[in-house]
This record gives structure tokens, sequence and C-alpha cells, in this order.
């Protein structure tokens, strides 16, 4: 009797445990000087860093020790628009893969909050600036607009910032909170590391 009292207070409290939501932390920043991105993981009072690592860490410090002599690389329009052209790739290859996990995602209570995108550019060409705010302006709003059809998002914040300078500036920075339900995490876990597996593949340097 007392083995049977036992067992079903440890079931109970492993059940309790994974009825309370654990939270994904992630920010990313992306400029001329640098490109960050921040993934912890909280539970309760537990919070381990997922990115980066103290690998990525080490081998940061090794290139910049390489290229503490070099001038800082500016992004100019031809290389925004390079990178619009990979990210269109690589989406395109798991699109239908991340709409699978939003899915499953917003039918099993995974929460995105207090998101804040903040994205200022310029180019030397007023023009390829001006271009520039309806591309971004589109890619950031379908984006949001997949979310918003496929989980449940709360308090969100864009701004948006052309500055007009004729100067070749680019800033992006995002932060926000993923809240996951720990019973459905494993599945969100495995499909999110097939995805990355995928996009591993197709690009030249690794992901």
């Amino acid at each position: 009797m007392t083995v049977l009292i036992v067992i079903t207070a440890v079931l109970a409290a492993v059940i309790v445990l994974l009825l309370i939501p654990s939270e994904l932390l992630f920010s990313f920043i992306w400029n001329e000087y640098e490109r960050k991105t921040e993934l912890k993981f909280k539970y309760l009072f537990i919070k381990i860093t997922l990115l980066p690592n103290d690998d990525n860490n080490k081998n940061k410090k090794k290139k910049k020790k390489n290229t503490n002599n070099k001038e800082k690389k500016k992004y100019t329009f031809n290389d925004v628009k390079r990178q619009y052209k990979n990210f269109k790739t690589y989406f395109n290859v798991v699109k239908d893969d991340i709409v699978k996990i939003l899915s499953y995602a917003k039918k099993h209570a995974v929460t995105v909050k207090n998101t804040d995108i903040n994205i200022k550019f310029d180019f030397e060409d007023p023009m390829d600036t001006g271009i520039y705010v309806g591309v971004i302006n589109g890619i950031v709003y379908n984006i949001i607009g997949i979310l918003d059809r496929t989980i449940s998002v709360e308090k969100m914040k864009i701004d948006i910032v052309p500055l007009f300078e004729n100067r070749d500036y680019f800033d992006i920075s995002v932060n926000g909170i993923v809240r996951i339900k720990n019973v459905h995490i494993m599945y969100i876990l495995i499909k999110a590391f097939k995805i990355a597996l995928k996009l591993k593949k197709i690009s030249p340097k690794g992901i």
C-alpha cells in the first residue's frame, strides 16, 4: 500500500511539472558591427543558455583576434539583396515544415509574447531606401501574418525606420518569448531539428 501511494505521488508530481509551461527567450541582432543570436530555456527557477554555446564563443574570439586590424565591413544595397535571396531560398525549402510545426503548436498551446522587432536601414541612394521600405514591410508583415494564423501571438511591437541619410546602414533586432507546454515540447524539438538538418544541407557554410 505504501509503495502504491509513493508511485501515485510521484506520477502526480510529474504530471504537475509537465503542466507548468517552459519558456524560450530569444534575441537576434544583425548589423554592420555584429551578428548575434541568443536563445535561453527557462523553466521555473532554472535558466539554461542554448545559444551561443561555449564552442561558438571560442570560435568568435579566434576570429576577432584575426580580424582586429581589419576594417569592419559595411552592408551595402547589394549585400542586402543577396541576403534576401538566400532567405527566400532557405524559406522555400522548409516553409511547409514550418507551417506544420506552427499548426501543431497552435493546437497544443504555444504562445509567442512580448515580441519587439526593430529595423533601421539606409542606402546611399534614397531611391533604394524607398524601394526597400515596401520590401521590408512586406517581409515582416507576411511573417507576422503566418504566425498570427498558426499560433497565439500576444503583445507584439514592430518598428521599421528608413533613415534617408544617404549612407549604407542596416540594423535589425528581434526579442521575444515563446511559451510552450512541456507535454508537447519533444515533438516540436524533433521537428525543429529536422528543419535545421535540411537547412544545413543546402547551406554551403552550414547553419
